[in-house]
């Protein structure tokens, strides 16, 4: 399938007419999902030496889901925003490469999951790919390496969490195509941390620490938990043995607060796109970095996430933290 118009202009780095294409030519929801889509292959595709930037796959699933508030009058702000950011990013070329060197090497022994499991203990991003590749043609290119990459890889949870998170709402937004394109940007992040060995299961789940998450905790990562934890995956067992591992860390190093909520802050005044307008005026706002843009962005999805998810109790507790945030943050509200 052809690249759109819209994936030309950003592969040729025409920041205008890409810009143009947002503002002019979203006419509905269909135009938008297109939009949508180009935009997260394109930051599947993106090359990172390290981890200096956060992933753009990250980014625009937080964006895609605060514009998701008002589908028929998407955000221009926040989506011309992305493309700037994206501009940062060269694309990966040898993703194809791989598969194409394997399959001339012809016939051998089949590799098996647990083989990509002690490559990627050993840190081999050479031996990773050939072994990745190999299981994707076996497997007449399925999700199975995708699935199996994760399940490793979050056995580091704080440094990787974010990331699996909105990569797997990404991938299951383009309907889980561009398998091999996902596979390679997972290969490609496990270079920039550690993979320890797995960690025993433990009773302590995301609801167990969420009320303590509310009130002081990492928004960002407990709201990438909560959200992995509610989800349908074929290794859902395994991944909710390396979450629960991460909440019993968390229960063990937080104690928890018994404190009422002390703002006027209600989120029940408040309209259907007010985290579309915050976000705006997140990225309007001119004191502030790039980097601070984008961590405050993150933040506000997170935020969003936790709000459609909680109980009353909770709500009140998120409303404190909320207002707290806003001050600290500087948001205009």
């Amino acid at each position: 399938m052809p690249d759109s118009e819209f994936f030309q202009y950003l592969k040729s780095k025409n920041l205008e007419k890409s810009k143009e294409i947002i503002l002019t030519k979203l006419d509905n929801e269909e135009d938008l999902i297109i939009i949508i889509s180009d935009l997260i292959l394109f930051s599947s595709l993106v090359f990172r030496k390290n981890n200096k930037h956060l992933h753009p796959l990250i980014l625009i699933n937080a964006i895609k889901n605060i514009i998701g508030d008002d589908r028929k009058n998407p955000s221009g702000i926040l989506l011309s925003f992305f493309i700037e950011y994206l501009d940062l990013f060269t694309l990966r070329t040898d993703d194809r490469k791989i598969v194409d060197d394997i399959l001339k090497e012809g016939y051998r022994e089949s590799e098996f999951v647990s083989d990509l499991y002690d490559a990627c203990q050993e840190g081999d991003v050479i031996k990773i790919k050939k072994i990745s590749a190999r299981i994707y043609i076996v497997s007449e290119k399925s999700r199975a390496v995708l699935d199996a990459l994760i399940e490793v890889i979050l056995q580091n949870v704080q440094d990787s969490i974010l990331f699996v998170y909105h990569l797997l709402r990404s991938f299951q937004f383009q309907k889980s195509q561009n398998t091999w394109t996902f596979i390679c940007s997972l290969i490609q992040e496990l270079q920039f941390f550690p993979i320890p060995e797995a960690h025993k299961s433990s009773a302590i789940t995301p609801a167990d620490i969420k009320k303590r998450i509310i009130q002081f905790g990492d928004v960002k990562l407990f709201s990438a938990v909560e959200r992995l934890w509610k989800g349908d995956y074929v290794r859902k067992g395994s991944y909710r043995r390396e979450l629960s591992y991460w909440c019993h860390c968390i229960s063990d190093n937080e104690k928890m607060l018994n404190q009422k909520s002390q703002t006027s802050f209600s989120f029940k005044d408040k309209n259907y796109n007010f985290f579309i307008k915050l976000g705006e005026s997140i990225i309007l706002d001119k004191k502030k970095s790039l980097e601070e843009k984008i961590n405050n962005l993150i933040i506000l999805e997170s935020l969003r996430s936790i709000k459609k998810m909680s109980k009353l109790d909770e709500l009140e507790l998120l409303e404190n933290r909320f207002a707290i945030i806003v001050e600290n943050e500087n948001w205009k509200i």
